[in-house]
């Protein structure tokens, strides 16, 4: 939380997150919250040299758990919206489709700084590592399409001393992330 420590009480703190940028306020005990501004945030990571800023691709795990998805991979790839809101709830995490020779989506895969790692393709999905991506994919889908598919200005982030929580609509109503495999 070292930002807010350095910043007066209703002082500004903008910055990166996911795919947004966030506006937030100080407050007097320290806490900092606002909402994502409504264009798109796509600041170079701060990266090694050589690196690309992204998490390294850890290969195609050869033990999956695997079972059958309904999302449909176009809106996985192509919706700009929705891949800001998967960029809250997944966060440090790497993202490529690929698509056949008519331009259409055939496969998404995902995999996280971690070692989580996802793939989906004809309507099934293998998943591996700490996170169960692409269950964090489908539930960020869910609140997406529940919520009326929501502007970035309706996402809102607060942090405190205890870590960063990401909201829509009202800092009571958390954004999920990611769970780790139990």
């Amino acid at each position: 939380m070292a930002w807010p420590e350095q910043v007066r009480p209703a002082g500004l703190i903008v910055c990166p997150v996911g795919w947004g940028t966030a506006r937030l306020v100080v407050a007097d005990d320290g806490r900092a919250e606002g909402r994502f501004l409504p264009g798109g945030s796509y600041f170079m990571t701060v990266r090694d040299a050589g690196a690309t800023g992204a998490p390294a691709h850890p290969g195609r795990p050869s033990a999956t758990s695997g079972r059958l998805t309904g999302l449909d991979l176009a809106v996985v790839a192509g919706d700009d919206a929705f891949r800001f809101v998967l960029s809250l709830v997944t966060p440090d995490t790497a993202f490529a489709s690929e698509r056949d020779g008519d331009g259409r989506v055939t496969a998404v895969e995902l995999w996280g700084a971690d070692g989580a790692w996802a793939r989906a393709a004809d309507g099934a999905v293998r998943q591996a590592g700490p996170r169960l991506l692409w269950d964090a994919v489908e539930e960020a889908h869910e609140l997406y399409v529940e919520n009326d598919k929501p502007d970035r200005e309706r996402f809102g982030v607060t942090l405190t001393a205890e870590g960063q929580r990401i909201w829509l609509d009202a800092p009571s109503r958390p954004v999920p992330a990611a769970l780790a495999v139990t």
